[in-house]
């Protein structure tokens, strides 16, 4: 062969096998997707919007009715309006309702916050009630268009934290004036709230359930710091934290990954990265071609790294969307397999290190193009739910017997059988509650929380921020401290210390 055609030979070699390696590398990822695809579904599972849509219910309603309920309270002012379970030290809380009057933090001193939000709230009182029945229609079921994935409406969310925010303060408002009855059932429509919001399994959805639980849980404990309330009234009390069902992650899990799946398809005919396809944007991706079909010849080497580290290119539809999209299917199934686990195991704290070990053995892709850590995150913050439940309902069953008793019990054994079916458990390592009486007449109550160890009832932050004035550094909120306690109520004296801090500080 004549030298000319061996150097043509040779050039045409070069310039063609870059893209005759790109063909071969789009046949192997996508055949890995799909045989990664029919593995999961050979063991049962289920990876389409459709198949986690919940069923419909003969209350389709409901939802409708709630939004209606909420609408009146849309303009409402929350400038005055009290925190429930205001936290003024380390574990320890400020009950609102008690005081004539609370620290203001634009005033910089105390004010009659309830002369200034009692026209609301006493002209309100019919849509209050309103509000009360419209939690009391069994599931909220709210009509969503599942299959638009990612980019569906979910105005309702923001009504239903609106509706929770209101029947809290409603609460502190009907205690401050010594109307219990109107209390009460203020705090139990706010868990028919969370309870029967619960089978929507969208992930932004749960974390706003969990807000809500959240704002119950505070509620709760300003309520229980009301010295008047009945055998009958405490253990309504304590079975409406009972009712409400934390479990079906799974099915949350369940639907983003399927959504995350229908949205890869659809960027793939669109020519865009999913993030476009998510945020309706339709910018081209022809630049990124132009600029790999450049270097592919300059430089090969730094062409090839942009192709696998770049996934808004036009050629990721081609080739990288397929090995992102088997990433995107291995984390999901790694998170719910240990949600099962969770369910299993009747713990989260053995479960959530394994998945936590398994999530970093699988690669920097899964870990930083999604953000694997965040969905660990989102197990925390059911952990922190389900704490809440177990403190609240246990609380109330403490209270039930200093009622009939005259004092705490000395061990929680003493509340089961005749006040609670069985021990309480910790939601972290599935043993019992921590608890134990002190000095002041009073009981510490608490889970080990997120770190998994006894530190004893301390509520201090697991890692306080570096400042000149440690005393501060404390959780803004119980559960999220070394230990998750249950607070005891603050005196006089920390309340005007913190008062006497938060006036120093400069917004």
């Amino acid at each position: 062969m004549k030298l000319r055609w061996k150097l043509l030979l040779t050039v045409i070699t070069i310039l063609v096998a870059p893209f005759l390696l790109v063909i071969v590398m789009h046949f192997k990822f996508k055949h890995d997707l799909e045989t990664y695809k029919k593995s999961l579904i050979a063991r049962g599972e289920k990876l389409a919007v459709t198949d986690w849509i919940p069923h419909k219910t003969t209350n389709d309603s409901s939802g409708r009715l709630f939004l209606e309920s909420v609408r009146p309270f849309a303009d409402s002012r929350r400038d005055h309006h009290p925190s429930a379970m205001r936290m003024v030290a380390s574990g320890r809380a400020q009950a609102g309702w008690k005081h004539d009057e609370l620290y203001d933090g634009d005033s910089k001193k105390r004010t009659n916050i309830w002369l200034l939000i009692e026209n609301e709230f006493e002209s309100n009182r019919g849509e209050t009630e309103q509000l009360r029945e419209a939690t009391d229609n069994g599931k909220l079921i709210f009509p969503l268009a599942y299959q638009q994935g990612f980019r569906l409406s979910l105005l309702h969310l923001s009504k239903i934290k609106q509706g929770a925010t209101w029947l809290s303060t409603a609460t502190l408002y009907e205690l401050h004036r010594g109307n219990k009855v109107e209390a009460a059932e203020n705090l139990k429509a706010l868990l028919r709230l969370v309870g029967n919001y619960r089978d929507e399994p969208l992930l932004i959805s749960q974390l706003v359930r969990i807000a809500c639980l959240q704002i119950a849980f505070s509620t709760t404990w300003d309520v229980l710091q009301y010295p008047d309330w009945s055998e009958a009234e405490l253990k309504d009390f304590q079975e409406s934290w009972a009712a409400i069902d934390l479990s079906g992650l799974e099915n949350v899990f369940g639907m983003e990954r399927a959504m995350g799946i229908q949205t890869y398809v659809e960027a793939r005919r669109a020519g865009q990265s999913p993030l476009q396809m998510i945020s309706g944007g339709n910018a081209s991706l022809s630049e990124d071609w132009d600029e790999f079909s450049t270097k592919i010849f300059t430089e090969p080497a730094a062409a090839f790294k942009m192709l696998m580290n770049r996934p808004n290119q036009k050629v990721w539809s081609y080739l990288l969307s397929y090995r992102e999209e088997l990433a995107w299917l291995k984390m999901w199934q790694t998170e719910i397999d240990a949600t099962r686990s969770m369910e299993k195991e009747r713990r989260i704290d053995a479960p959530l290190t394994r998945l936590r070990t398994n999530l970093k053995e699988m690669g920097p892709l899964e870990s930083e193009l999604y953000g694997a850590e965040v969905m660990t995150r989102t197990i925390t913050k059911l952990a922190s739910a389900k704490i809440a439940r177990q403190l609240a309902g246990t609380a109330s069953a403490l209270f039930r017997f200093k009622l009939e008793h005259g004092k705490f019990p000395s061990a929680l054994a003493e509340l089961a059988p005749k006040i609670l079916p069985a021990l309480p458990t910790d939601p972290i390592d599935g043993k019992p509650l921590r608890y134990r009486l002190n000095s002041e007449g009073n009981f510490l109550l608490y889970s080990i929380g997120e770190n998994g160890i006894d530190d004893n009832g301390d509520p201090r932050p697991e890692n306080p921020t570096a400042s000149p004035d440690q005393k501060w550094n404390r959780p803004r909120h119980p559960l999220f401290g070394r230990d998750w306690v249950w607070p005891l109520p603050a005196t006089e004296e920390q309340i005007l210390e913190w008062e006497k801090h938060e006036s120093k500080k400069v917004e």
